[in-house]
């Protein structure tokens, strides 16, 4: 990973969110700075200032990005009173719950 990747992920910033002429004048930065990944606060300001970045919207948009990626991996939570997803159209706590739980309970015995 080239060394401005890394002081935007120390940073907690998505490299989509900065324009051509911000990731160029990063990559001047990743020269003068001897560790990337373990850059200091007032390094990180430096370069905030520098390159005229809004960090705190930067890095609330990398959060919400990872979230959603995230809770899309997730798989989603089937209640009880819910047909169940096997397709016999019973409710999932008279049908495929008993599974799961009887396969839980032989995994904490083995």
């Amino acid at each position: 990973m080239e060394q401005y990747q890394e002081i935007l992920k120390s940073m907690d910033i998505l490299l989509e969110d900065l324009t051509s002429e911000q990731i160029e004048g990063l990559k001047k930065f990743a020269g003068k700075i001897s560790d990337p990944k373990n850059i200091n606060v007032n390094q990180a300001m430096s370069i905030v200032k520098e390159l005229g970045l809004d960090i705190k919207k930067l890095q609330k948009n990398a959060r919400r990005v990872r979230a959603e990626i995230y809770n899309k991996n997730k798989k989603p939570k089937i209640g009880p009173n819910e047909k169940c997803p096997c397709g016999t159209g019973k409710k999932y706590k008279k049908c495929c719950i008993w599974k799961i739980v009887d396969q839980s309970l032989t995994e904490k015995t083995d």
